[in-house]
Order: structure tokens, then C-alpha cells, then sequence
């Protein structure tokens, strides 16, 4: 805010009482510089314009300031933000950058972002009234805004030299960060006290509950396969993206989605359908067609016994067509449980404070 001190004294004029040009000269010099500078003061926000956007009051506060106007509201006068890209709308009770830009008297408000009063990524909202005595009204408002809103555990992630955060309210997390002190890296996270984590939390996939993970790094990505029985990742270097949570949804809703793979595709879930049809594992196709062509082979050879001059007996070839149903059975099943080859997926789990502490000092994150 343009802050106009107000205890100066008028110096005094000349003998006939008038005060010289020199005099009036500096002293309009004085006050007009006072808008030269942008100065900020703290506003205790006392109410937020949260109803359907009217545009002008898009996002807009009420408040009262704590240094300038100490103990007075700002009545009428809405408190525009400063920016609609970097936007992030406070709650009552919460403080918040304020300062004033425009030529007077045609003069606005605008706030930037709040800061954490109390040290907390969620609503800082316990310690109202420090913008002056309120009355009890607005002390009974303040408790209520307290009262009802959700006090939730959201932990700090630890930081390295060089990071930079954009941390949500509720357990959200962009992280610009690096590995091997140069090489860039981009985390962003949602759920971050997915184990109830209190203080500091390390960044990493097992204790958060879903991650987008960019990185260009000559180290080995630390990335727990989820997986048993399958593929094995090969050394995970270079630049490449990660994508892990709970679970995974792709839909295109109208056109095509295409994967390709300059090297490899490798798909592996305990179970896989597609277009709704059980995907046969490629041994146990084998292994089937091998038995076909065993059974095949015996009437080509004439190991299957018959009635002289005549058909084939049924009954002779009762244990053969009892394979045959036994294979048809194995081809349509949309689980074959007993394959060797099947995986079979593990959820996640936390970590130790050593497993979290080598996963530090090794490869960072």
C-alpha cells in the first residue's frame, strides 16, 4: 500500500504567513512519490466473493489491513487477484499480499498469493484477529469458519539444492528437481499422505499415491516392478516418463489411441481381455496346439484301434475326445491359474526409515 506518513510538519513560511513555491514544490514532489513504489501491507481476509463469478468480482476479497488501517475494514472496496494464471482463491480468516496500483484517485486492490501463518500447507485460519479488535460478530464468524472446515495432515516433501514446489491444500505436489545435481527431473504428485505421514515425507512412488514422473538421468530409475512373473525391466535410464497409480484409465472419446514402441511392447497382468475376450498366453497356446497335433498324429499313424472294416468305436476314442474338451475348455478360459507363466500383481507398501534413507543417499530422487 502507498504508505503517506502523516506525522510530517509544514515548515513555516515566510514572514507574511505564505509558504513559498519552493516549499509547495517539495511537498507535492513528496506525496506524489509515495506512488512511485509499490508497497504491500497484510489483509486479514474477512469475506471471499466465491458465488457464481459476476466477472469483475471473479475471485475477488473483502478485508481489513493490519498495518496501514489498522483495525478498519475496507468497506465496499473488493480486493481484485493479481493474477487469473497463477490463481489460488483464500479463505476467510486467511492473510494474504495486498497493494495498490493505479493512477489516484482511480486507484484498485489486489492481493497475491496467502502465506502460511501457521506452517501449514492447508487453511491457516486459527489465528484471525491479528488486523486489529474485532468485534464479536465477526470473532463468532471466524470460529464458525474454523469449526467447519477440514483440518487435514498434509506432510512437506524433503527437498535437495536447486528444487522448486507447487504444493496443493489437500496433498498435491509439482516438484522441479534434478538427480546427480544436473540432470532435470519432474515429479507431480497427488495423494502425498497416502500413509498418514506426519512432518516430512521423501518423494517417492511407494508413498504417494499417484505420481507423473519425467526424468533424463544417467542413474537407474529406483522403480519397484508391481508385477511378478513378467518381464523384467532393463536398466531404467535416459529419458523416459512413469506413470504409476492404483489404477490406470486410457479412453480416447472419439478418435484413435495409438501405442508404438520403437523396440518392444510387453503387456503383463494376471488377467488381460480384449474386446471383452480372454487373451491367451502364448505357452499355453503352444502347449495346446502341441497336444492337437500328438492326437492328430496317432490317427495318422494308425495308433488309434478300430473295428476291422469298419468306423471308428466311440468308445476307443473316449480318452482322446475327453482331451479334446479338456483343450477346448483350457482355450476359453479367461484365467488359466495354473500356468507357471500367469502374473500375479503386489500392491504397494511403505517403506523403512533405511529403505527410504539408502533410497536417498544412492539415487536420490
Amino acid at each position: 500500500m502507498p504508505i503517506i506518513e502523516n506525522t510530517s510538519i509544514i515548515r513555516e513560511g515566510k514572514q507574511d504567513g505564505y509558504v513559498s513555491e519552493a516549499q509547495v514544490y517539495h511537498m507535492i514532489k513528496k506525496y506524489s512519490n509515495a506512488y512511485l513504489y509499490l508497497q504491500f501491507d497484510v489483509c486479514e481476509v474477512k469475506k471471499v466473493h466465491n458465488s457464481v463469478p459476476d466477472g469483475e468480482r471473479y475471485g475477488a476479497i473483502q478485508g481489513r489491513l493490519v498495518t496501514c488501517e489498522f483495525n478498519k475494514t475496507l468497506e465496499n472496496r473488493w480486493i481484485q487477484p493479481f493474477s487469473l494464471r497463477d490463481f489460488e482463491l483464500p479463505s476467510e480468516n486467511e492473510y494474504v499480499l495486498v497493494f495498490e496500483y493505479g493512477v489516484p484517485p482511480n486507484t484498485k486492490l489486489y492481493y497475491i498469493r496467502d502465506f502460511s501463518s501457521d506452517r501449514k500447507l492447508t487453511y491457516n485460519i486459527s489465528n484471525f484477529g491479528k488486523s486489529g479488535v474485532p468485534l464479536e460478530a465477526e470473532v463468532n464468524r471466524a470460529s464458525a469458519v474454523v469449526n467447519n472446515k477440514v483440518h487435514k495432515s498434509v506432510p512437506l516433501p524433503r527437498y535437495k539444492d536447486g528444487d522448486k514446489f507447487i504444493h496443493g491444500r489437500f496433498g498435491q505436489t509439482i516438484q522441479f528437481t534434478s538427480k546427480n545435481k544436473q540432470d532435470p527431473c519432474l515429479r507431480i504428485s497427488n495423494n502425498t499422505n497416502k500413509f498418514n505421514e506426519e512432518g516430512l515425507y521423501v518423494p517417492y512412488f511407494d508413498n504417494e499415491g499417484s505420481v507423473i514422473y519425467l526424468e533424463g538421468s544417467i542413474i537407474p530409475l529406483d522403480l519397484k516392478q508391481r508385477v511378478e512373473g513378467a518381464d523384467k525391466f532393463p536398466e531404467l535410464t535416459g529419458d523416459q516418463i512413469v506413470i504409476e497409480s492404483d489404477r490406470l484409465i486410457f479412453q480416447s472419446k472419439k478418435e484413435e489411441i495409438f501405442i508404438n514402441s520403437f523396440k518392444k511392447v510387453s503387456i503383463n497382468s494376471p488377467e488381460i481381455l480384449i474386446n471383452g475376450q480372454p487373451y491367451v498366453h502364448g505357452n499355453l497356446i503352444k502347449d495346446i496346439v502341441d497336444q492337437l497335433v500328438s492326437i492328430l498324429g496317432k490317427f495318422s499313424t494308425g495308433q488309434v484301434g478300430t473295428v476291422s472294416g469298419g468306423v471308428v468305436v466311440g468308445t476307443s476314442l473316449a480318452k482322446e475326445t475327453a482331451i479334446l474338451k479338456s483343450i477346448r475348455k483350457q482355450i476359453f478360459s479367461s484365467k488359466n491359474l495354473e500356468s507357471k507363466t500367469n502374473p500375479l500383481g503386489k500392491p504397494s507398501k511403505e517403506k523403512s526409515d533405511e529403505e527410504l534413507t539408502n533410497y536417498l543417499i544412492t539415487s536420490g530422487y
